[in-house]
């Protein structure tokens, strides 16, 4: 794909949205569905003010060195007036925003500083509505008065580990991947003018740009009145780049919602797995042996999975599933039944485990 500049011919919202998804999978691992939703989560920052939300946009790395630093610098190259920092204050936070107007916070570092930092999440959470504003008192000659600032605008939050609850119900979460040494990418530095350029070309689209017929996007049912607010925005880009981008949107959503709602779960249950196998030294379990272990650890979700039944079977594999693992047939003594092999684990344990020291106790099992 050659450049497009300023100088060139204006490129639609479809192209737009094209080169970028591709422009981010070359520089990072991610799945289809993040590139789509983080290339239309950049294309809002130009045009959140005509909305009633702006989603935060979630990065979240189980490690270091998993691209959380590449999509920042990504995000500063295209998104429209960014404002890169790796720590911030309440007071910082509140008068940035109300005095720069339209900026694109991006905010590093959210797991070293938020603990001594109540007060910014106030502020991150109010700043996804149109309405929000947080109020101070300000010195005014030599008395003090109340005065309200405006919080209303993107930002892209990036930590080790999960954010709070109330800034992840409100975000495009996106889980980074530790790259392996099989995969390869792109390096950012020599390719920084043509990803301006990028930006460029979506200042140029922005400017004149009339959304006025696609404010009131349609939802799939699947969606909850958050997940909704979140995507109003996101999909009336899609549906005004129209072609494949309407469907496109609505299925990376759809996939990265469904991970949210799934990953705490199944982060817990890999590590709960891995002990497990461990404590056996077997090369493969029953998916029933799975559960049955499961469920007799203390302090873990398991025995009173969903609605206060025990997990079952099915969950169990429901929850693999995102990691690429499924139950087969193997033979437990005489018997063949479904379950799991634990080489069919390495890949999973690898990206979102840190490294295994010593055995972890685990229950007794039998396969």
């Amino acid at each position: 794909m050659r450049n497009i500049s300023l100088g060139d011919y204006a490129p639609n919202a479809a192209e737009l949205l094209n080169r970028l998804s591709t422009r981010l999978k070359r520089h990072m691992v991610i799945t289809d569905a993040q590139a789509d939703a983080i290339a239309l989560w950049i294309l809002h920052t130009y045009v959140y003010q005509r909305f009633d939300h702006t989603p935060r946009l979630a990065i979240i790395s189980p490690q270091k060195r998993c691209g959380k630093s590449t999509l920042l610098e990504l995000l500063e190259l295209v998104c429209c007036n960014p404002l890169h920092t790796d720590s911030t204050s309440e007071a910082a936070l509140y008068r940035t925003v109300d005095s720069q107007g339209a900026v694109t916070l991006l905010v590093d570092e959210m797991d070293s500083f938020m603990m001594n930092q109540s007060g910014v999440g106030n502020v991150l959470n109010s700043g996804f509505k149109f309405s929000g504003t947080t109020m101070r008192c300000v010195k005014v000659n030599d008395d003090h008065a109340p005065k309200r600032f405006r919080t209303f605008c993107p930002i892209a939050l990036a930590s080790i580990g999960d954010q709070s609850d109330t800034v992840m119900d409100r975000s495009v979460v996106i889980r980074l991947r530790r790259k392996t040494d099989q995969e390869t990418v792109e390096r950012i530095r020599p390719n920084r003018e043509a990803i301006k350029q990028d930006g460029e070309a979506i200042a140029a689209w922005a400017k004149d740009v009339d959304l006025s017929q696609h404010l009131d996007p349609s939802m799939p049912d699947t969606f909850g009145d958050r997940q909704a607010d979140i995507s109003v925005v996101l999909l009336a880009l899609a549906d005004f780049a129209g072609g494949e981008w309407p469907e496109r949107a609505r299925a990376a959503l759809a996939d990265l919602f469904h991970s949210a709602e799934e990953e705490s779960d199944a982060a817990k249950l890999l590590v709960d797995i891995r002990a497990i196998f461990a404590e056996t030294d077997a090369d493969k379990l029953s998916s029933g042996a799975i559960c049955t272990a499961l469920v007799k650890l203390e302090h873990r979700p398991w025995a009173e999975f969903r609605g206060g039944a025990a997990m079952s079977k099915p969950q169990l594999a429901s929850l693999l599933a995102p990691f690429g693992i499924s139950p087969i047939n193997i033979r437990i003594g005489q018997d063949v039944v479904k379950g799991y092999e634990h080489a069919a684990f390495a890949d999973a344990w690898l990206r979102y485990l840190p490294p295994e020291t010593d055995k972890e106790e685990g229950p007794d099992v039998a396969a």
